[in-house]
């Protein structure tokens, strides 16, 4: 589930037969159940949503910060075929994977 730019990670709970999750994206850890689909998601969207007016309340930035760095490791002939698509492509191998990649999340939404 994805509400104003925050993003959920679920499991389900066999024990308490609920469902349970951990909000991706925000400046501080939040958690959120529920015993049905429609109920996770009005608690998610309920604790984003207060989550949202405390860091109005503190003027403090409600999202996670990124560097915008990201170590990556890949097999050996992985990264031979990604340096020459991206050579083929005339870009760095930085900015092809960053293209590739913003084109698959942007297929995704």
């Amino acid at each position: 589930m994805e509400y104003k730019k925050f993003g959920s990670e679920i499991t389900y709970n066999k024990q308490e037969q609920r469902f349970d999750g951990d909000v991706i994206g925000a400046s501080q850890e939040l958690t959120f159940s529920g015993k049905s689909v429609a109920e996770l998601r009005a608690n998610f969207e309920s604790v984003v949503d207060r989550h949202l007016s405390r860091c109005t309340a503190k003027g403090t930035d409600p999202y996670q910060k990124y560097s915008g760095r990201l170590i990556v490791r890949f097999d050996r002939e992985l990264h031979r075929a990604i340096s020459l698509a991206a050579r083929a492509d005339g870009k760095s191998v930085n900015r092809w994977i960053e293209g590739v990649l913003a084109d698959y999340i942007a297929r995704r939404h």
